[in-house]
């Protein structure tokens, strides 16, 4: 009995040994053997061995893939609670809210260490019968591509969590004093100023991969691409073929919506620079009219200009807003961190966009 045409134009076709071979429509040999069942998901090492082989198993698609990465977050998300409840139990509540990032990795780290780390399928991967497989050669992922996936799923967020941490919290010192102090908080009031677009980047590269995903089904996330790990599937019936056509709408969607946010956001900051402009001339013009008119331009009133309106106290380090309006930095930082918008005039302000200003004297605002 010959196959269908469409299976036997499927590159990733599962027959078992020793099948036979008749010419096909388009006068091309094709297998007529019986399909092989595939491995129960208790049997790893027989479905380990049949990975080995090339293009033995089909590639698993995206309902499979995704599936199986909603298993390992709630497996992962049951561990990380039950980490933290022993924690909690030693060492108390404050250390849950001090360790929170590293509670998190750690249990991140000691689920798929014990999985993928160990050669092993996450009980995700159990569940919807997949498994992971070499993009390159197609075969299983070797040790060094298991690793890899591990340090760029959970290892470079970390650090790269923790650096931004330390980041901000140095750029919110208040005692960096003389030259070389000058100097250091202004690097540091850069790369603060950085963090926030360089996380949306990367915000929108991983949604744009997403997309990529829904629309191709190769590799479903950006650690994948770089370990260069792909799934198979186990199962000789694959329904989800029919999802493909659904998700690649999705994809284009989601491209689509990325497009939009990039064209709001060029307007908004279009929109904000020329505003900021022809406020600080408004304000310049209306400062040489008060001092040349208003008679209570004393040097109480100056020392009123001086003080910030969030702690009401002496501006520290000041930093002006998209609107002109001048606070300290920790006090508008931490705003702006809450609130994205300023505190007298309601405009929408972002942390990248405050600028620190350095030797101000405030002579009129």
């Amino acid at each position: 009995m010959e196959p269908s045409s469409s299976r036997a134009r499927t590159r990733h076709s599962i027959y078992s040994e020793g099948g036979e071979t008749s010419a096909g429509e388009s006068g091309q040999e094709v297998a007529t053997a019986r399909p092989v069942e595939a491995p129960s998901n208790g049997d790893f090492h027989a479905a380990n061995s049949m990975v080995h082989s090339k293009n033995f198993f089909p590639w698993a698609g995206q309902a499979e893939v995704i599936r199986a990465m909603q298993k390992d977050d709630y497996y992962t998300t049951h561990l990380k609670k039950a980490l933290a409840d022993a924690i909690q139990a030693v060492l108390g509540a404050r250390a849950i809210t001090r360790h929170q990032n590293a509670i998190e990795n750690i249990a991140g780290l000691v689920y798929f260490g014990l999985t993928t780390g160990s050669a092993k399928p996450t009980l995700g991967e159990e569940y919807c019968e997949v498994r992971q497989l070499a993009a390159d050669t197609e075969t299983s992922a070797s040790r060094a591509q298991r690793a890899a996936l591990i340090v760029w799923k959970l290892v470079v967020p970390y650090v790269s969590k923790i650096a931004q941490m330390r980041i901000i919290r140095q750029n919110n010192m208040r005692n960096l004093e003389g030259s070389d102090g000058r100097t250091r908080a202004r690097w540091l009031h850069m790369a603060a100023q950085a963090l926030p677009m360089c996380n949306e980047i990367f915000e929108a590269a991983n949604r744009l991969h997403l997309a990529a995903f829904y629309m191709y089904g190769m590799f479903y996330s950006l650690p994948h691409r770089f370990a260069e790990i792909r799934h198979i599937s186990l199962q000789a019936n694959r329904g989800h073929r029919d999802f493909n056509t659904l998700y690649s709408i999705l994809a284009k969607l989601l491209v689509f919506k990325e497009i939009v946010i990039l064209a709001d956001y060029l307007g908004t900051r279009v929109k904000s620079l020329g505003k900021a402009d022809v406020q600080v001339f408004q304000q310049e013009a209306d400062s040489d009219d008060v001092s040349s008119a208003d008679p209570s331009n004393t040097p109480g009133a100056s020392s009123n200009k001086k003080k910030c309106m969030l702690c009401l106290s002496s501006r520290r380090h000041p930093t002006a807003t998209q609107c002109g309006h001048v606070f300290c930095w920790t006090c508008i930082s931490e705003w702006c961190a809450n609130k994205p918008e300023c505190p007298l005039c309601r405009q929408r302000i972002s942390l990248s966009s405050l600028l620190r200003l350095y030797h101000y004297t405030p002579t009129s605002e």
